[in-house]
């Protein structure tokens, strides 16, 4: 049986909580969009222009939370990997490192 979703854990495009099988044995801890966006000045990580926090999904400017180090490629979902970005430019960046 897998466990609960986190609280406050949902997905940006949707609202639908995360899947535990997305994390199953992932080093995460919890946090939120507004956490991100307060911590790092309401800017998108990957083209540095700022996120109106107002906007929602599908705007394409929309904010989202980025996995810096993808899941999928090893990164964990900890304060330390993950940065407010624009929706737009999550799509663009996918499942790259940020550094690609």
């Amino acid at each position: 049986m897998l466990p609960p979703p986190m609280p406050n854990r949902t997905c940006e495009g949707c609202g639908d909580p995360l899947a535990p099988d997305k994390r199953n044995g992932v080093p995460s801890e919890p946090y939120t969009l507004i956490d991100l966006l307060e911590r790092d000045g309401y800017c998108c990580h990957l083209c540095r222009e700022k996120i109106d926090p107002t906007l929602s999904h599908p705007d394409p400017m929309c904010a989202t939370v980025d996995h810096v180090v993808p899941l999928s490629r090893g990164g964990t979902d900890l304060r330390s990997n993950v940065a407010p970005a624009h929706l737009r430019c999550n799509l663009v960046k996918k499942d790259r490192p940020a550094s690609e």
